[in-house]
């Protein structure tokens, strides 16, 4: 195979790596699924600005792209898990890994090993200390990936949450009769109602107007703020939700408890669905009356890892979540000793828990998957 050479994308060569990964993942550069389906990392390039098209590094061969990796610098937001804790917040630089692709017939030659270690590296370099991706664990453990975090899934049936939120079953919030929400499809009106809130949830990824565009932009997820005007409160209010377009799942959902369950049941009418799937992050009960009221009007529950992530500056990660391992008697230890720690406190996978640590809600939206 011949030579390659690593490099960070400019706007010449952002259309040849957009059919770079339709091919490489067998989508066909001539479906754009990349373009339709990620608008928030890889858009059209007529629509994409300097900073999405340099959050690529590609590899380039004889003038052709052959592969390349997606890097979009974030900030997430973790907190500790626990009954209505105060909610202080942790704020971490991190990496989005994504579109990690190689052409066919260039596989098997360090190609998307060099482009992935460069891409990390890079991150590092600007501050990341985090990353996250999804993908193989096996494939991506060899570059420190493991599973981390808990998403808690969430199904409901159709009858029973009728039943519920119309006086004739238990859980709560009690019924009202049945009071349907009032629905609407967001507008640019709507950033502060639901940027207040998305930052309600215990983990998240920051998101600025920018940020918000790219994610209501997004063709392959509906948004939508539903109230229930006539529910007296405390139960009234305001919820938004977010579903994928193709099942129906429910990937975001925040607000006030009844709105909440009024709009997944208009969610199931609507689309004439039986049951439906919501994504949350997993927390103790008793956190907030969302999470109690979504926990009691459920069918059934699972729970699984957020997505892969790698820690890519142990140390600086310790530094941020010292506070909260010093209230809880951990002190900093070995460097293995520390890394340990902030292994556990991000629940990654396999990590003990038999002295009382008390770990952060680490979960990331499928609306910022990349």
């Amino acid at each position: 195979m011949a030579g390659f050479e690593i490099k960070r994308c400019g706007r010449e060569e952002y259309k040849q790596f957009l059919s770079t990964a339709n091919d490489a993942f067998g989508y066909g550069a001539e479906n754009e699924w990349f373009q339709k389906n990620c608008s928030h990392c890889t858009p059209y390039p007529d629509m994409a600005d300097e900073e999405d098209i340099r959050s690529h590094v590609i590899a380039v061969s004889g003038g052709k792209v052959i592969g390349g990796v997606g890097a979009y610098e974030l900030e997430l937001a973790l907190s500790e898990d626990g009954p209505r804790l105060p909610g202080e917040r942790f704020t971490f630089k991190a990496a989005g890994i994504g579109q990690v692709c190689c052409l066919r017939e260039y596989r098997g030659g360090g190609v998307m090993r060099a482009a992935l270690t460069a891409a990390l590296a890079e991150s590092t370099e600007k501050g990341a200390v985090l990353a996250f991706l999804s993908g193989d664990r096996f494939r991506y453990g060899r570059y420190g990936f493991d599973f981390a975090g808990n998403e808690l899934r969430l199904s409901y049936r159709r009858h029973r949450l009728a039943a519920m939120l119309d006086g004739a079953g238990h859980g709560s919030p009690a019924g009202h009769g049945g009071k349907q929400p009032r629905l609407r499809v967001w507008t640019p009106e709507d950033f502060s109602e639901i940027s207040g809130m998305y930052t309600s949830l215990p983990s998240f990824v920051q998101r600025d107007e920018r940020g918000w565009r790219k994610k209501l932009g997004r063709a392959n997820y509906s948004w939508l703020i539903g109230d229930t005007p006539e529910v007296p409160a405390p139960d009234g209010g305001q919820a938004y939700m977010a579903f994928n377009n193709e099942d129906g799942c429910i990937v975001e959902l925040c607000g006030q408890p009844h709105p909440a369950l009024a709009m997944i049941l208009r969610h199931m009418e609507d689309r004439n669905m039986e049951s439906v799937t919501v994504c949350r992050p997993l927390r103790q009960r008793g956190a907030d009356a969302l999470t109690d009221a979504l926990w009691n009007a459920a069918s059934g529950v699972s729970v699984c890892p957020s997505d892969l992530a790698a820690v890519l500056a142990p140390d600086k990660v310790f530094e941020t979540v010292a506070p909260s391992l010093a209230r809880q008697g951990f002190g900093a230890g070995t460097p293995e000793e520390r890394a340990r720690l902030v292994r556990r406190v991000l629940r990654f996978c396999g990590q003990p828990d038999t002295d009382g640590l008390r770990p952060f809600v680490f979960w990331i939206s499928r609306v910022d998957a990349v």
